[in-house]
């Protein structure tokens, strides 16, 4: 019959003892006496800090630093110039990077297609600058007339009936025949009769005229020359960008 350790002293304090010899040999197993209490050593006392000199005091923490009324002012005035300069740097700034990518694309546009479109536009305006007027003006007026007009010619007219000469004279000569008294003549309806003209005719009115008058204006010679100038010198850079050997409508190269 097994006798229970528990119950038998002796053989409970040899197996403390066992257990401590073999907790010596081998220190990885803790035995029974190593979880007995130990005793713990006191911990020293702090020494305490020497007592702040009074006359070394510094000054309450609440208290503030008072500055001048200038020095309040040059203070504000550094601050309100800091915050512009920035703002204008800023603004400096976004323009170069706007340019940047505005250069950018321009350098990108370097196609076929849009080296027509700048060449297209700088060819029109150089013809336009050295184009003309060509057209015809109606004109429709009334030119008055104030004048006289003096005729004088020998011409002949032809009666339209019979005409009687009165107190007319009839000289008759012959060999046998001689007359010489007054008489009234009749000229038949017909009669050719040669007539001198000598008088002036009063001309006063108006005369209706129409005019188609041709015009040639050349545009270099007028107020439009200056405008498309100024339209060539605006596309001309972009054109020299894309196309730096470019011409104009006499062979000149543009872009010097």
């Amino acid at each position: 019959m097994a006798t229970d350790p528990k119950n038998n002293p002796g053989s409970r304090m040899r197996t403390i003892l066992t257990s401590a010899d073999d907790a010596v040999s081998s220190p990885a197993e803790e035995s029974p006496l190593a979880r007995l209490p130990k005793k713990t050593q006191p911990h020293p006392r702090p020494i305490p800090e020497p007592a702040p000199d009074a006359s070394q005091t510094p000054p309450p923490a609440d208290k503030r630093v008072r500055h001048s009324r200038t020095e309040r002012a040059f203070r504000a005035f550094w601050t309100v110039t800091g915050v512009i300069s920035m703002l204008v740097n800023g603004v400096l700034l976004a323009v170069i990077i706007y340019l940047l990518l505005s250069l950018s694309s321009l350098q990108a546009l370097n196609s076929r297609k849009d080296l027509m479109i700048l060449s297209g536009l700088y060819t029109n305006f150089q013809m336009m600058e050295r184009a003309s007027i060509l057209t015809s003006i109606p004109v429709d007026a009334q030119i008055p007339i104030d004048l006289t007009v003096p005729i004088q010619k020998t011409t002949q007219i032809t009666l339209a009936s019979d005409t009687t000469i009165a107190n007319a004279r009839v000289r008759i000569s012959t060999a046998s025949l001689n007359i010489d008294a007054p008489a009234q003549v009749i000229l038949p309806s017909g009669t050719v009769l040669e007539v001198a003209l000598n008088f002036t005719v009063p001309v006063q009115g108006a005369v209706p005229i129409h005019l188609d008058v041709p015009v040639n204006i050349p545009l270099a010679q007028t107020e439009l020359q200056a405008p498309f100038a100024g339209l060539q010198q605006v596309v001309l850079p972009f054109l020299c960008i894309i196309e730096p050997n470019a011409l104009d409508l006499d062979g000149q190269p543009v872009c010097k």
